[in-house]
């Protein structure tokens, strides 16, 4: 199957990280979807995504609890220097939100 985002690349199974919010809170884990070899755009099946629905109502419902592997820094936009440019990789990772 070609991608349907960048057109090109071939959409192969791999195991993909993926990133569930649940509140402030971010939950890592590893599924099996299909990954463009080009862009990396991710397609995920219908049983994956339910997988993903229970993984968070699970950690919403403390059901699981995980453990911690890094902590998250908050710095307030008045604390950046207005003239402090910034790479538009920064801003432009999004996570996965279920």
């Amino acid at each position: 199957m070609k991608c349907v985002i960048c057109k090109t690349g071939e959409v192969t199974k791999s195991p993909v990280q993926v990133e569930v919010k649940v509140g402030y809170d971010h939950l890592l884990t590893t599924v099996e979807a299909e990954r463009c070899v080009d862009c990396g755009e991710a397609y995920y099946s219908t049983e994956t995504l339910q997988q993903l629905d229970r993984l968070r109502d699970d950690f919403a419902r403390k059901q699981i609890t995980p453990r911690s592997v890094g902590t998250v820094y908050q710095i307030p936009l008045e604390g950046v220097h207005m003239s402090t440019r910034f790479s538009r990789d920064v801003f432009a990772a999004e996570p996965f939100v279920v």
